[in-house]
This record gives structure tokens, sequence and C-alpha cells, in this order.
């Protein structure tokens, strides 16, 4: 198992058992934002050419930031261990094991046209329904050369109705 894998794991386990999973979850997306808006920040945090005392004022304000005591243990975890680089991917391994708790996926809608939010909620229902989870969250993407339909990508998976792919379709089994 990765570190990010058993740190994820662990945290998942105590914010459940002390029910505070969807603060605990919040914050951790907070976190996740700053740290994917800032490449540098963990490379600046592990960088063994500042003080100490440098990278812990750095830090520091994440800490105190925290609401949770778990959250804030996990920032002070893998700081103290030189593990804060792997921050993001154990906040992400999390998402997974929240989402798969919620049954919630998330998946990228690529379409030939901007789709309105009662477009995007059809979609959403009917391809929850498809891969049986309750909730699904888009992601809507513009791609004017799939020509018209939709693809759908999640978990690894593409559920391709676009018309370039059924017109390749068609064109090979004319040639065929």
């Amino acid at each position: 198992m990765t570190v990010a894998k058993r740190y994820s794991k662990a945290l998942f386990e105590v914010l459940v058992e002390n029910e505070e999973l969807e603060s605990g979850y919040e914050e951790l997306k907070q976190i996740r934002l700053v740290f994917q808006d800032n490449p540098q920040l963990s490379s600046v945090l592990t960088n063994a050419t500042l003080a100490e005392s440098e990278r812990k004022s750095l830090i520091a304000p994440f800490i105190e930031g925290a609401t949770s005591k778990y959250v804030k243990n996990l920032i002070q975890m893998t700081f103290d261990y030189g593990r804060i680089n792997y921050l993001v991917s154990i906040i992400n391994q999390f998402e997974i094991l929240y989402n798969e708790k919620n049954h919630t996926i998330h998946a990228d809608v690529i379409t030939a046209v901007a789709i309105d939010d009662a477009q995007e909620k059809r979609l959403a229902d009917e391809f929850g329904k498809r891969v049986g989870a309750e909730k699904v969250i888009l992601n809507s993407k513009v791609d004017e050369d799939i020509l018209g339909g939709v693809i759908m990508k999640s978990a690894g998976k593409i559920f391709d109705g676009s018309l370039q792919t059924k017109l390749n379709q068609i064109r090979r089994t004319l040639l065929g």
C-alpha cells in the first residue's frame, strides 16, 4: 500500500468514526487547492536549504487554519516526517474513499457545443443510472472536432457516442 493510500485510509476512518467526514473533506479540498495553485509550495516546504524555522513558519497557517484536529494532525505529521510532498496525493486518495462511500463519480463530458444546466443534469442522471452512481459530478468540455453527440470519460472508461466515432465506424464497415 502506498504512503498516500495508508495516510488517506487512516484519516478517512478516523473522520468517519468521529462524525467529521463532511467537514474534514471540505478542509482537505481547500488545502489541495492551495497546493495545486502553488505547485512550488511542497518543494519549498521540503527544501533542506531553508532553515527549519522558516519552513515551520510557512506550514503554520495550514495547521492553525484547520478546524479539524485530525486534519491538523495530518498536515503536521506529513511535514514532520518529510512527506508534505505527498499531501495532494493523500487528499486525492481520500477523495476516492469519500466518493466510494457516497456513491459519487466524477466524469468528463465532451460535446461539440456547450450544454446548459438542464442538459448537464440530464446527462449526469442518465450516466449515474448506467454506472450505478447516486451522484455524478461532471466536468464539461467543448470539442468541435467530435461534430455532435457526447463522449463521457470516467474512472478510466470512455463512453463514446460522438458523431465522429459513428461516422468512422460506418466508414470502416463500408470499406471493410
